[in-house]
Order: C-alpha cells, then structure tokens, then sequence
C-alpha cells in the first residue's frame, strides 16, 4: 500500500439531519444463462489503463447481463472501469470507489445490492455506478450477445498499481413467460410474509431476499413466510422457472424493514446556530448486545462536522470527527462490523 497525503480544507457548509435510525440486536433453484469469460493477467501500473476484448461466440438475445470482475489493486479507488458491447453501448461499472481498501471482486447485476453498500471483494451481486446518466445493465437487453467486449480499466491516479485477473459475462436470454404479478411483503411479527399472483405457469419458485435465494417452492404457490430474518433493511423478489422455456422471470422488488427505531428528521444544521442535537425515546428495555446506527444527513461540506451519540446511562461514543473534506451529505451506518471508517465516501449506504 502506498503512502498518500490526502489534502482537505476546511469549509462554512450547512445542512439538515434527515433521519436516524438506531436498530438494536437482544439476547436452490435453477439459473439459466450462458457464461463467457476472458483471463488477460494483465499487470495495471500506474495511471495507465487495460483495454482487453473478449470475443463473445455466444449468439443470443440479451435479456439480462451480468459481468463479473477479478482484479488485485492495493488502491482499488484509483480504478474507473467501462464495460462496452459489440454495438457501441457503454456503462459505467466503477468510478473511483472504495478507497484505499484492496482488491476488486464482485458481479455486476441490476438484481444486486446497491452500490458501495458492500465491500468491492464480498464476492457478491452489485449494481454498477452507472454514471452520470445513471445507466444500468439493462442498457444492453435487447442487443446482441455475438462478437467483441471490451473491459477497459483506468488507474486514474500515481502510487500504486494491480492486475486484471479475470473477467466474465453471464448472458441470460429473453424470457417469453410472464413473471409473477402484484407482487407484496408485509412485516408480521418477526417474519416477513410475502404474497403475488401467478400470471404464468411455472415449475417452481424462487424467493430470493437482498439478490440471494433463500427458497425454491412449488410454481403454484402465491405465498411464502421468511421466517426471523432478523433486523434490517431487506429486499425481496420472487422468479418464476419454466424448465420448458429455460428460463426464469422476476417479479418487481420489494422492501421492508424490520427492528429499526427511528427518529431526527428535520434538524437544521448551522454554523451559525447551537448544536443540532436529537433524541430517540426507546421503549424496550433489553440487554443489548449490538447497536448500529443509521445516519441520513444532507449537508454540504460534512468535513464541518462532529457527531457523537451518547446513551441514556451517558456513554459516549464520537461516530463522525471532521472527516470527509468538501464532500456533500451522509448516508451509512454505524457498525463495528462494517467497513473501516472513510474507506467509502459518506454516502455509500453501507455499514
């Protein structure tokens, strides 16, 4: 890892406190797709770039796309990485994201997590950045699979440098059935109760929650019970398989959230004015053994900012320290589990 001097000024930003949200911890089926993959070991030095080409023999039409990426770099917030399809479309999959932490190896998928909200090496589904125009893979269903990819991957900045192991397409074609319809969930208790209607005939069902199957059921069923997923921010889909098409269709997403206490919208924050300062009044009294803590702040030069949180018995622990220079707005949560403090900007969503 190389040592760098990222320089700061100090600024006269001003902003509100959205929300918080503090959560509390008490005491199989099918994929259809074609894959393709290109190995260039290709050694990325320092501000300078890697253009390999993958030429694709799988002829389909594309109904989803997915790329997965394998490369070692000991600054991973140095790349900015452009995926280009034979007829010219090109996407943003990465931009300058991630920090100082290493490595890059993830798949990008509409159907992943959001992005940043990870780390670039959980070996995960995630959105791509998208850019300006906030492109997505979709960008490319309806074009042909047959003929020359390019992965072009930029260092943007000096010191340190990596390689592009590997990477792959996963070309999964147009599918003719229809996917399930009206699609809900609903927190009931500690569960989750999801519900559709089948406007298809399918051979089984898949429920997948944050882009991950949990079940496969019978294709018949209009509803299912996730049973204690626990507390958080969970996003749900349903797919229906057809083994006679070979392929699968996804119902829309759904989201809930569950064991969040929330409160602090709307606090003004000023220099010119005291301290904002919120209260969230808990109800429960538990034996706690993790907190995390959920932060939506717009503000427009966060480096300003100190932000503490204390408990009712008056521990008090500094979250946020004049860190994030002229960057605009918060969004993360607090965790110990999560990644290393301002080693993905402020508004990566993630813990």
């Amino acid at each position: 890892m190389s040592d760098r001097h990222r320089e700061s000024s100090r600024g006269r930003g001003w902003g509100r406190l959205a929300a918080l949200v503090m959560t509390f911890f008490l005491m199989g089926g099918t994929s259809y797709g074609q894959t393709e993959c290109s190995a260039p070991d290709a050694f990325l030095d320092d501000a300078t770039s890697v253009v390999d080409i993958l030429d694709a023999l799988t002829d389909v039409v594309i109904g989803d796309l997915q790329v997965s990426n394998d490369i070692t770099h000991t600054w991973v917030g140095d790349l900015e990485i452009d995926l280009i399809s034979p007829s010219g479309t090109t996407l943003l999959l990465i931009d300058n994201m991630g920090g100082s932490a290493d490595n890059l190896l993830v798949t990008w998928s509409d159907e992943g997590v959001a992005h940043g909200t990870d780390s670039f090496t959980c070996d995960c589904e995630m959105q791509p950045d998208g850019g300006v125009g906030g492109g997505t893979m979709a960008d490319f269903d309806d074009e042909g699979s047959l003929g020359e990819w390019t992965l072009d991957v930029d260092d943007t900045l000096l010191g340190d440098s990596g390689t592009v192991n590997e990477w792959c397409l996963i070309f999964l074609e147009s599918c003719a059935i229809l996917p399930p319809a009206v699609f809900s969930c609903e927190v009931v208790g500690d569960n989750v109760e999801l519900s559709w209607v089948n406007d298809d005939t399918y051979d089984d069902i898949r429920i997948l929650r944050d882009g991950v199957e949990i079940d496969s059921i019978g294709g018949d069923e209009e509803v299912y019970t996730d049973v204690n997923p626990g507390d958080g921010v969970f996003r749900y889909q349903v797919v229906g398989d057809s083994t006679a098409e070979g392929c699968g269709s996804a119902s829309t997403l759904c989201e809930v959230s569950i064991g969040l206490i929330c409160g602090g919208a709307g606090e003004e924050i000023n220099s010119l004015l005291a301290p904002a300062v919120s209260e969230i009044e808990v109800l429960d009294d538990v034996d706690l053994t993790d907190v995390l803590l959920t932060l939506d702040l717009s503000h427009t030069f966060i480096g300003d900012l100190i932000i503490d949180v204390e408990s009712p018995d008056g521990t008090s622990v500094t979250l946020h320290d004049r860190d994030g220079g002229g960057a605009d707005n918060m969004s993360l949560t607090y965790t110990d589990s999560g990644v290393a403090n301002g080693s993905l900007a402020y508004t990566c969503g993630c813990d």
